[in-house]
This record gives C-alpha cells, sequence and structure tokens, in this order.
C-alpha cells in the first residue's frame, strides 16, 4: 500500500511506467495534485522510495496550473464555441446558395 501524497495528503496515488527508448521506469504519482516521486528501474523499488521518503525536497512538487477539471471545461468551452461558429458560417453559406439558386 503506498503512502498518502506529502503535499495534499490524498490517497489517490499511482505507480506510473515512463516508456523510454532503452529501459523502462517507474514513478509514483498523485493524482490530485500530480505531485511525482523519484523514478527508480522497478515498481516495487518506486513505491518503497515513495513510502520510505518523507522529505517532501525529495519528491517533485505539484506543477503550478489550474486543476485539471476546470482547465479541461475552459478549453471544451473554447472549442465548443468554434465549432458553433463554424456550423454557423456553413449554415449561412448554404442559405445563401439556396437563396440565390431558387430566383
Amino acid at each position: 500500500m503506498l503512502s498518502p501524497c506529502p503535499f495534499c495528503g490524498t490517497h489517490n496515488v499511482r505507480t506510473a511506467s515512463l516508456e523510454l527508448p532503452d529501459e523502462s521506469r517507474y514513478r509514483v504519482v498523485c493524482l490530485e495534485c500530480h505531485a511525482q516521486g523519484p523514478t527508480s528501474p522497478t515498481a516495487p523499488e518506486a513505491q518503497e522510495r515513495w513510502n520510505g521518503e518523507r522529505d517532501p525536497s525529495y519528491i517533485i512538487s505539484p506543477p503550478t496550473m489550474p486543476p485539471r477539471h476546470s482547465w479541461d471545461a475552459v478549453v471544451f468551452r473554447d472549442r465548443d464555441v468554434k465549432v458553433l461558429l463554424y456550423i454557423g458560417v456553413v449554415m449561412a453559406l448554404i442559405t445563401l446558395l439556396v437563396w440565390v439558386f431558387e430566383r
């Protein structure tokens, strides 16, 4: 069992694999604040280092960015506005073409 995140205290931490061209490396990451543990050649060793290391300076601190869910909402909102504008322009062109050819 993995220890909670030293930054946010959540138990929502997982072991992640890093696929490099020559080798695989593993680290434990916090799924809430995105803190990362040190890399290790095996998953059990990465977990052991995460659990044994209580000095937060050794664990990579969370990045300073907005929470994932609020950032995704902004991105989706911008994309949806662009799609709706595109659909509106296409519909206006179709209406114009129908009007011209019906005359």
